[in-house]
C-alpha cells in the first residue's frame, strides 16, 4: 500500500507532507482471517501548536481501483516541556 499525507493550516498552507510504502506479509492460510483485521500506521510530524487539517490517501498497489481517503481537523496542543525553536 502507498500512503500519502498532507498537513495544512486552516489558511490552506501546506506545512508537512509524507509518503510511505507499507507491506503486510501474511501467510496464505491466514489471509482470509486477516481481511477483517485492522492495522495501525504511525507517523511523527513536527508541528507548531495550532489548528491543522490532515489529509491521507491510501492506495493499494496491487489493485489501482482500491483507494481510500481520510481527512480530519487536528488541533496540536501547546507543549509545556519544550520551547520552539529549540535552544541553540
Amino acid at each position: 500500500m502507498n500512503i500519502l499525507g498532507k498537513v495544512t493550516t486552516i489558511m490552506h498552507k501546506t506545512v508537512q507532507t509524507f509518503e510511505d510504502t507499507v507491506e503486510v506479509d501474511q501467510p496464505a492460510e491466514l489471509l482470509e482471517k486477516s481481511l477483517d483485521g485492522q492495522r495501525l500506521y504511525w507517523k511523527a510530524l513536527p508541528l507548531l501548536p495550532g489548528l491543522y487539517r490532515l489529509d491521507i490517501v491510501i492506495k493499494d498497489v496491487n489493485n489501482p481501483d482500491h483507494i481510500g481517503i481520510y481527512a480530519r481537523a487536528w488541533k496540536c496542543p501547546p507543549t509545556t516541556t519544550r520551547s520552539w525553536p529549540p535552544p541553540r
